[in-house]
């Protein structure tokens, strides 16, 4: 299945192959006029996430690695990529995730920052 994560739960459901057709990660945004040089900047801040997502969701997704390093922040969850770059847009958050795909594929008419 191309651009599904690999997760153990998505593994008892799914039967993945052992070739990579995609290779697909998390991709941070910063909205106009912020940034991050490192996962610490996100202290205190509100990140827009996909609901139910891997990379907001999964063993290293956001809430897991926020929570592992104590970074208080703001987890905003919207229902997709799309959702996480209008907020991004509109400043209603400081951060957001994507997966790569979907960021290459949409960020070329945005005011925002991509953080590889």
């Amino acid at each position: 299945m191309p651009d599904v994560a690999i997760s153990e739960k998505r593994k008892k459901k799914y039967a993945f192959s052992r070739e990579s057709v995609l290779s697909n990660w998390g991709r941070l945004y910063s909205a106009y006029g912020r940034k991050a040089e490192n996962f610490l900047d996100l202290k205190n801040k509100k990140i827009a996430a996909m609901a139910g997502g891997i990379n907001t969701v999964g063993e290293n997704g956001l809430k897991a690695l926020v929570k592992k390093f104590g970074i208080p922040c703001k987890i905003i969850e919207v229902p997709s990529y799309d959702a996480v770059f209008k907020l991004l847009d509109k400043g209603k958050a400081d951060f957001g995730i994507t997966n790569s795909t979907f960021g290459e594929g949409n960020e070329k008419n945005i005011k925002f920052t991509a953080h590889p």
